[in-house]
């Protein structure tokens, strides 16, 4: 196996999707070949040292405004530890900045260089970035993505077809939650006898967590003790509260905060429907894939998803899910009440996404695809 780099400006101890993706990637590498470049972060050392690959933190963009560019400091990290550790391929995390380093090694260096791509990050490129991105991705060896939707988008870059690789998610096996921990939550929050509505995740708009508030009068008319849980926190809170009490529903929403694996496995146990119609936004915002649809049919719930990015890829309509239109409320509410209305088939939909998740979505598979490549 050659000896690799993969930089990243996300990574463990920093929470979120990719940075749990990228950890992923690194712990079913071969440790020996790995060589990882990631944000300095105040708590990491607990993370960093049970790990047997090299992890280097750095510097990743300067904060001085005299300097430019941000990331030169970055550069002639990357350069010294390529030499230090005789680098044979370097992994981008981002186009980027980390994909234009890993161009400039290229040439100054002649060492390949492969980029991820999670499809926000090339749907929201514009102008002098997107004309940058264009050069660094035709001179990759090769780029995985973590959906055909997002392959789609960097074939649009004029990219070989046969050097983009699908690199799928797959999501984390958290922890059982035990029967104290099921009874605290539903104490905690009044659950006993309701029908729960979930969505995990940041709290940012293009998740549609504003259409499920706003088609929960139509589904309180059958189901009056239905209660929508909003786990997670991000910029979108205040105005989603606000939509809450403008549709008198805030007695059936309930945001819990930031919550912990054992948490998630609680609520996640507890639900009846996952739920998030995330959509596309004006300025191309988009959901890549969407792990947390899998996570929730790894515990057989049923999910629905909004037909937008690579979340058709992450449910199978009518056999792990329902796919509907992301802009339509009465499509999402009508979708919820027909789960609530069949519970028989909301049951067999969660239990064939789960089979799903086993068969298809193992990390030890995806990563294999990268080895190959790379070796």
């Amino acid at each position: 196996m050659k000896k690799v780099l993969f930089i990243t400006l996300d990574f463990p101890p920093n929470k979120g999707g990719v940075s749990t993706f990228y950890k992923n990637v690194c712990d079913f590498f071969p440790a020996k070949d790995l060589f990882v470049i990631a944000p300095q972060a105040s708590d990491s050392h607990n993370f960093d040292e049970g790990k047997k690959y090299r992890i280097y933190r750095k510097k990743m963009l300067s904060k001085n405004s005299f300097v430019w560019p941000k990331w030169a400091g970055l550069a002639k990290d990357v350069y010294d530890i390529v030499k230090k550790e005789k680098i044979d391929a370097i992994i981008a995390g981002q186009i980027l900045p980390i994909g234009t380093i890993s161009y400039i090694m290229k040439i100054n260096k002649n060492i390949p260089y492969y980029i991820f791509c999670h499809g926000r990050d090339i749907s929201m490129l514009f102008g002098r970035k997107k004309i940058i991105a264009k050069k660094v991705i035709r001179e990759a060896k090769g780029i995985f993505v973590s959906s055909n939707f997002t392959k789609h988008l960097i074939e649009n870059f004029k990219y070989p077809h046969s050097h983009i690789h699908t690199i799928y998610p797959c999501p984390e096996i958290l922890p059982s939650a035990s029967d104290l921990e099921m009874i605290k939550i539903k104490n905690e929050y009044a659950l006993h006898n309701k029908k729960i509505l979930l969505t995990i995740g940041r709290i940012i708009e293009r998740k549609g967590h504003d259409m499920v508030i706003k088609s929960l009068p139509e589904i309180i008319k059958k189901y009056n003790n239905t209660v929508y849980i909003i786990a997670g926190e991000g910029p979108h809170k205040q105005a989603l509260e606000a939509l809450a009490r403008q549709y008198k529903v805030n007695n059936h929403v309930i945001f819990t905060g930031m919550i912990e694996d054992g948490e998630a496995s609680c609520l996640y146990e507890l639900c009846d429907i996952f739920v998030m119609p995330a959509r596309q936004m004006a300025n191309k915002d988009v959901e890549g894939f969407g792990i947390v649809y899998l996570e929730a049919n790894l515990f057989g719930k049923p999910v629905i998803g909004g037909r937008s990015g690579g979340i058709p890829e992450a449910i199978v309509h009518e056999k792990t899910g329902i796919v509907v239109n992301p802009t339509s409320v009465d499509e999402v509410a009508r979708s919820i009440i027909y789960l609530m209305d069949n519970p028989d088939k909301a049951h067999v939909l969660g239990i064939q996404g789960m089979d799903r998740v086993h068969s298809q979505f193992q990390w030890h598979n995806q990563v294999e695809k990268i080895k190959k490549i790379i070796q």
